[in-house]
């Protein structure tokens, strides 16, 4: 059964029970086969979209969209109370855990930050598991692209990634990422990394447990001033003498 004008079912109820609405071969409780305009409206003032689960206690799910703001959230079962997880700007701009995010992505957190293994509580988390276990393996990243807008693929320009400094998966650092050339088809290389141990490499990957390790070509020339009275650089070349406040070491050979 169903409406049918001009010669056209507008509206089709199979023997299921199922709808259709542009079609006579209804799959789903309600189907809508793509019409003229080739859209769904929902309009009133504040118009609302409500996924209700049956077997579950005030476990629902709401789109809202009121002054032009739309809002994702959780619903009661009395559909009364509406709690905002995502918002929505027509700027563009998304909160999370807030309804008015002043930046491009804003997530505002409820709880401090503690440094328990698994206590949950960073507001943002990247998990990347599929490279293999292996010294120098990278794992979740963030990268970043230039300043210019020329092209319609953007380029990785540097970035921040995790990478295994230990034989353990656990033992976990920070690799920083820049591109020094001006060839958009060179790859990013890395520029520095701290390691599990917090040992800092610039210029070099390797870990011999000095706390600063600054690498480059030969000949380079290395300059680290203090400027506390006389006492002259806290710092020496490999090779060379050390002095007792010494706490970096500068290498000068072709390797890293």
């Amino acid at each position: 059964m169903g409406l049918y004008v001009n010669n056209i079912w507008r509206l089709f109820i199979d023997s299921a029970g199922l709808v259709g609405i542009g079609t006579t071969d209804p799959i789903a409780d309600l189907h809508i086969e793509q019409g003229s305009a080739n859209r769904v409206l929902i309009q009133s003032n504040g118009p609302r979209l409500t996924l209700s689960e049956l077997n579950s206690t005030d476990s629902n799910w709401e789109f809202y969209h009121n002054a032009g703001v739309l809002y994702l959230g959780t619903q009661n079962d009395a559909l009364d109370t509406l709690a905002e997880k995502v918002t929505f700007l027509q700027s563009g701009y998304v909160g999370i855990g807030t309804t008015i995010p002043y930046f491009k992505t804003q997530i505002t957190g409820t709880q401090e930050f503690t440094l328990g293994y698994r206590d949950f509580t960073s507001d943002l988390h990247i998990h990347n598991p599929s490279a293999t276990t292996a010294v120098g393996a990278y794992a979740g990243a963030i990268t970043f692209g230039g300043t210019s807008a020329t092209g319609t693929t953007p380029l990785i320009t540097s970035g921040i990634a995790a990478v295994q400094t230990g034989a353990d998966s656990e033992q976990i650092g920070l690799a920083f990422f820049t591109h020094p050339s001006s060839n958009g088809t060179v790859d990013v290389a890395e520029a520095m990394r701290i390691s599990a141990a917090g040992y800092v490499g610039i210029g070099s990957t390797s870990d011999d447990a000095s706390q600063l390790r600054i690498h480059s070509g030969i000949n380079d020339i290395h300059t680290l001033k203090t400027t506390k009275g006389n006492r002259g650089n806290a710092l020496y070349a490999a090779g060379q003498s050390a002095a007792v406040e010494d706490v970096v070491k500068i290498s000068q050979t072709s390797t890293s």
